[in-house]
């Protein structure tokens, strides 16, 4: 890791131009990972529609072990606790903990984005 750290508000304009140029997402998600103090970073997006990843990029790992997990990725994806459509099963942690209100799920099932925290217990999340 450098001795200078990153500021807030350059990784945020460094969000903004990757967004208007994908070519920008790596250098992007390797100083953001590097801001937290890690290797790795990942951003995705899924099509709804058909669970298919339609854009990912990744940082700080081989290619060649990104093109072995991906296969297995898309496997899972449908079972996802991350996935809005998963969030109504009784034993899905958005209802067992009441983590977030009928009104926020209601938003994210309309196609509001949601950060994994809202849907993810913390135990869960230190399984993973």
């Amino acid at each position: 890791m450098s001795e200078t750290r990153i500021s807030d508000e350059a990784l945020i304009g460094m969000v903004y131009d990757a967004a208007t140029d994908p070519t920008k997402w790596q250098p992007f998600l390797a100083s953001f990972a590097e801001s937290f103090g890690g290797f790795y970073g990942h951003l995705g997006a899924r099509n709804r529609a058909d669970n298919s990843i339609a854009f990912a990029e990744f940082t700080g790992l081989e290619p060649s072990l990104v093109e072995a997990t991906t296969p297995r990725l898309l496997e899972l994806l449908p079972d996802d606790w991350l996935d809005y459509r998963n969030f109504d099963a009784a034993d899905h942690p958005v209802n067992r903990n009441a983590l977030i209100s009928g009104e926020r799920i209601a938003e994210i099932s309309g196609g509001a984005a949601y950060h994994c925290r809202e849907v993810v217990t913390n135990e869960s999340y230190r399984r993973t």
